[in-house]
């Protein structure tokens, strides 16, 4: 049986290997290592703090215990915790507001057709008295206004709006921000928090019938270099079916907003990956490293 440090050991190298590419984007927006530790403190406490909530029939958990779990001082925890900490403020944002409005326009029954098409949607007034472009605004866009939610639509011609104003026509079914733009990493974010999420929960569950769908496929030896283009061609299209498939069967699910019912946050990921030869080699030291500790 591998000892407590064995597995400490290796639960960190795959950590080391997993911040390379997030401290990569942190320096190339100008974060340094002491903003990101001040954000990693906060993460600890918060994340402690919740995993005690849900186990302990404590409704108070004292910031000592958070402190010995975490191993930040109390006067720490006090500061993250307190009525005036980060944690009490928030962070929230409106970078998800048009992907949750896109999804809803592609999955909601009362604003896709038949085969579960989006509609062309009116904006107050539809003729044959259907849902409008303002009632998806009102159900998904979270307070933001029509206005500032169309602006955003056409500059990532994510929707057509003819000279009239109406009927408008969604052209995009995910929401793609510029590269360079902070929503952009918000997206790429939420995208790898979720990743991250599945791979705990079926870290934590043997039982198949409770592990989230997680697949791998790859080429054994890898591809030459002049195939790249073609092999990323023929993926990206076969993705793309299914993306379009996943999108029309959405649409038989019941949306839990209509019903008037709490719903659950779901989905499914889809990614290319192209290792790098540093990645290759940090992956290979790191395997390396464990065996040498067995």
């Amino acid at each position: 049986m591998p000892s407590p440090y064995n597995v400490k050991s290796k639960v960190l190298g795959a950590f080391r290997h997993l911040l390379v590419p997030l401290v990569r984007i942190l320096i190339r927006n100008g974060i340094g290592f002491h903003e990101f530790a001040q954000v990693s403190k906060e993460v600890y406490a918060r994340v402690c703090l919740r995993e005690f909530a849900a186990t302990s029939s404590d409704e108070r958990i004292s910031n000592s215990r958070i402190a010995i779990v975490t191993g930040l001082t109390r006067r720490e925890v006090a500061a993250l915790i307190g009525e005036d900490g980060p944690m009490r403020r928030g962070a929230d944002s409106d970078a998800g507001v048009v992907a949750n409005l896109l999804q809803g326009w592609h999955t909601d029954p009362d604003f896709v057709g038949p085969y579960g098409v989006p509609r062309d949607l009116y904006l107050d007034k539809d003729p044959l008295g259907l849902q409008t472009f303002s009632e998806l605004v009102r159900r998904y866009g979270a307070g933001v206004s029509r206005g500032a939610i169309l602006d955003e639509l056409r500059k990532i011609d994510a929707a057509a709006i003819p000279a009239t104003g109406e009927p408008i026509r969604v052209l995009k079914r995910t929401y793609i921000p510029e590269s360079a733009a902070p929503d952009a990493l918000e997206v790429g974010a939420k995208g790898l928090r979720r990743l991250s999420e599945t791979v705990d929960h079926n870290l934590q569950n043997g039982d198949s019938g409770e592990r989230l769908f997680e697949r791998w496929v790859f080429p054994d030896d890898g591809i030459l270099e002049r195939d790249w283009d073609r092999f990323h061609a023929l993926v990206s299209e076969r993705l793309q079916e299914l993306v379009r498939e996943l999108d029309a069967k959405f649409s038989w699910f019941e949306s839990p907003r209509t019903k008037g019912e709490e719903g659950i946050s779901v989905g499914v990921g889809l990614i290319v990956y192209r290792d790098s030869a540093d990645d290759q080699r940090d992956w290979q030291q790191l395997l390396e490293a464990n065996s040498r500790e067995h």
